[in-house]
Parts: structure tokens; sequence; C-alpha cells
């Protein structure tokens, strides 16, 4: 299955728009953030959505940042999408986990699939109960017992 390049253009709409149940946008300045997995396990166990490693939240406004080292940060994340020690199931293949350049930096755009009945709960860690989130608006959130 081949998935649709995610454009420059619908990066700098979104965060035109801000945050919301379906974007994120983080910074990735010190490496990929342990943040992001969380965002990921919200994501999958809700509707999806895309994660943006590279931007910067500055007040209100979200500026694109760039990231150091482009190529290791995507394999970085794809590396990691496979530990189970990192997150119970892996929904990104290399076409979900994307190089964009936008305003002349390099950011990355992961595409997370809405995790199927089978899959989820999609949890961060060795317990889902500790490590199941969902989404809500733009924030991720662990999920009670009962959720999961």
């Amino acid at each position: 299955m081949t998935t649709t390049p995610i454009s420059p253009d619908a990066i700098l709409a979104a965060l035109a728009l801000g945050e919301d149940e379906d974007w994120e946008f983080k910074s990735a300045r010190g490496g990929v953030p342990g943040s992001l997995w969380e965002t990921v396990s919200a994501m999958a166990n809700t509707r999806g959505g895309v994660v943006v490693l590279g931007v910067v939240q500055r007040d209100e406004r979200f500026e694109i940042q760039g990231l150091p080292s482009p190529a290791r940060a995507r394999q970085q994340v794809l590396d990691l999408a496979n530990s189970r020690d990192k997150i119970s199931a892996n929904l990104l293949g290399p076409g979900e986990v994307q190089l964009v350049e936008v305003a002349g930096e390099q950011v990355l755009a992961v595409r997370v699939p809405r995790a199927g009945r089978k899959q989820r709960p999609v949890y961060v860690g060795p317990n889902p109960l500790t490590g199941t989130y969902r989404r809500g608006g733009e924030g991720d959130y662990r999920c009670n017992d009962f959720e999961v």
C-alpha cells in the first residue's frame, strides 16, 4: 500500500491552524522526543493523525525549526517503531515516516493510522494499563483502566 505524501502546503496550513486531534507538532533539536510515542499511541487509539517533528512553539504560534540530522531522525523513528520495548504495535511503515522540506528546512512528518480493532490498545512500554493513551483536542491523555 502506498501512502500519499504529506505536502509542504498541508503542513503550513496545519501550522496556521495549530494543533488539534489529528495534528501534533514537536521540536526535535535534541533528537526524537520520547513524547512522540505517547502521541503515536494516542492517535492510533483514536482516529489517527500526523505528528511533525522539527517545529517549535513560541507563545501561541508554531514555527518551522528543522531537524539537525533529518535522515538519522527518520531512521530512529522507524527503528523504535519496531521495538516492542517502545510501543506495542508498529503501525509506521517507511511510507508513513516522510522527510518534507518546508520553508527551506527538513521536517519529519509521521502519519499515524488508526489502529485496527485487533491491534488496540496501542501502548507505550510493557504495560497497557500504564502506557495507553487517547487523543483529546490537542493533547494526549493516559487512559484509565476502564478505557483500556
